[in-house]
């Protein structure tokens, strides 16, 4: 989460988005979840409904990222539309706004390399676990990134 409301006020740790086919499920830092149908309005608008409760969420591409590939997602909850772009929620105190990354890969190995391509050395492998379907994040034991770590 980047900002809840008004700039200083967001909970620390990693929120989990995992999108299905049709749906999405939100996993928590205090280890709840909650699961969305999700639709699209054809532009950059996710719409997410739970029982009676629909969410809009305007997402876009982050611009002039060197090593990762990041969307901005934000809102201003339920029943009402979404800003206008993450940037209009993000310069607001009435939004909630959350970034997923990835990093990107080169070199066509499927690895994540955070140097830049055009280095000869090469860093230093790591492993780098993957969480396949049916599996769970083993830092979803820990209410939040730094207790993970520090594990």
């Amino acid at each position: 989460m980047a900002k809840r409301g008004a700039p200083p006020h967001f909970d620390m740790g990693e929120i989990d988005l995992i999108f299905g086919d049709k749906n999405l499920t939100v996993k928590y830092p205090n280890r709840t979840q909650d699961i969305y149908d999700v639709a699209t309005t054809g532009g950059s608008v996710l719409i997410l409904q739970k029982g009676n409760e629909t969410i809009r969420v305007v997402h876009n591409l982050l611009a002039y990222l060197k090593h990762t590939t990041a969307a901005g997602l934000s809102t201003y909850g339920p029943g009402k539309d979404a800003p206008d772009s993450f940037k209009t929620g993000m310069m607001g105190n009435m939004a909630e706004d959350l970034i997923m990354w990835k990093c990107n890969s080169w070199g066509g190995s499927g690895t994540c390399k955070f140097t830049d391509k055009n280095m000869t050395e090469e860093a230093p492998k790591k492993e780098i676990a993957v969480v396949q379907d049916g599996e769970t994040d083993g830092c979803n034991d820990y209410g939040d990134c730094h207790s993970c770590i520090s594990a």
